[in-house]
């Protein structure tokens, strides 16, 4: 992805994309150096810089995204700490030669020839007795790892990052898991920060889920939130496009006798307006990961409160995607026919959370799903990006009707508005 579309991703996402909190391999790479000035290489929003700059470190952070550096420049507001912000290409970037105690690289994933260009401009930057840190996935994450990019040529190993370290004294290059538990009870109600507490954890086939409750000071109000890995999938503080989806999806729909699918629980907004509709007859909820049904289950999230216990839902555990391929929603009825599907599992069709996921938004995966549609029945998708002109014909080669939906909202975290992409289709 180039600047413009990185630009577009973060401005079309409420809140941040990633954490506000640091790297966890940052914080333990960092423990124990005295502060002095620190370069952060591929800054994204902020969040290792910020943190660095609350630790003592005069800090200069470097993004080629503008956007990213504006939520930068706000969360250091609200932090209130200063860090030295530049919006510049990372690769053609070439900092002053023996000025910072501490240069960071954090997750840039480029090919070889960029990235160790990056690396010598970044060995070049240390002052005598500075240190150099690079986190980022290695190449063994594809067979025995979880998250991050699928492509090797930009995955790291420490052979290849320490190759272009020449000259330095190399203190670590390992291979690093991110630690785990096993099973949730261990993590439950674990708290990670004076204004956060981990309400449920679990490592699973696509990433680290979890759910947990901030008090936002910016809203006055608690704000739960479900991450995957760092990356933040859901807020209860923009739930706006995810009741929209359910209001549009049923909108186009006769009849007092609706069987509706949802693929995707998360917090239960589009669940629940779907059963504030009288003429639901039945909701069924397609999830793949079981501690977020039991999140449900539990009464851990207070707006979703009576979705568990209403007599029309019920709760599926499997993956939405391969029960579509596999010709059935319902394992109780497999071909069983619904009303309306209504779709939010991931960022867009175009930003899938896992590549196998590709498949279902291809005409071939919609006339998978349509054929488990009755006459007449609706299709509709969440979307954090802007209406994609290229699926919309894919929606149109499947369906006879379809409208991409602009939800507009307002994001008071960011002082501005920002907007979703709820599509409509017809069967």
């Amino acid at each position: 992805m180039d600047s413009s579309a990185w630009d577009s991703r973060y401005a079309d996402t409420p809140g941040l994309v990633w954490s506000a909190e640091p790297n966890r391999f940052v914080v333990e790479s960092v423990a124990g150096l005295t502060p002095g000035s620190a370069l952060d290489i591929a800054a994204g929003e902020g969040r290792n810089a910020v943190w660095l700059a609350g630790q003592g470190w005069r800090v200069n952070a470097v993004d080629f995204s503008a956007v990213a550096v504006d939520r930068g420049r706000e969360l250091a507001a609200a932090r209130g700490v200063t860090v030295d912000w530049r919006v510049a290409d990372v690769t053609a970037y070439r900092p002053v030669p023996n000025s910072y105690d501490l240069v960071l690289i954090s997750y840039l994933h480029l090919p070889a020839p960029e990235f160790a260009g990056v690396l010598a401009a970044a060995k070049s930057a240390l002052r005598p007795g500075g240190t150099l840190v690079v986190v980022g996935h290695d190449l063994a994450n594809l067979s025995g790892g979880i998250g991050g990019p699928q492509d090797p040529a930009v995955l790291l190993t420490p052979e290849s990052v320490v190759d272009g370290l020449a000259g330095l004294r190399v203190q670590r290059a390992e291979t690093t898991r991110r630690p785990v538990a096993s099973g949730t009870d261990r993590r439950r109600g674990h708290r990670v920060g004076a204004r956060f507490e981990e309400l449920a954890w679990r490592e699973t086939p696509i990433g680290e889920i979890s759910l947990r409750r901030r008090r936002d000071p910016a809203l006055d109000s608690e704000v739960y939130e479900v991450k995957l890995d760092d990356e933040y999938l859901m807020s209860s503080a923009f739930p706006v496009a995810e009741i929209e989806l359910a209001r549009l999806g049923l909108a186009p729909l006769t009849g007092d006798a609706l069987d509706v699918v949802v693929g995707g629980l998360g917090l239960g907004y589009t669940a629940r307006t779907a059963l504030e509709d009288p003429r639901v007859r039945s909701l069924v909820v397609v999830e793949a990961i079981e501690d977020v049904i039991d999140w449900h289950r539990r009464d851990l999230l207070p707006f979703a409160a009576g979705l568990a216990t209403d007599p029309r839902t019920r709760f599926v555990r499997a993956d939405f995607f391969a029960a579509v391929a596999g010709g059935g929603l319902d394992p109780d009825e497999p071909g069983r026919r619904f009303h309306a599907v209504l779709l939010d599992v991931d960022h867009s069709p175009r930003q899938v959370l896992h590549p196998s996921h590709a498949a279902f938004y291809t005409v071939d995966g919609l006339r998978r799903l349509a054929a488990l549609l009755h006459p007449e029945g609706v299709f509709a998708l969440w979307s954090n990006d802007p209406p994609d002109t290229a699926f919309q014909r894919t929606l149109t080669e499947v369906f006879p009707t379809s409208v991409a939906h602009v939800v507009r909202f307002p994001n008071p975290l960011q002082g501005r508005e920002a907007a979703n992409t709820v599509y409509v289709a017809r069967h």
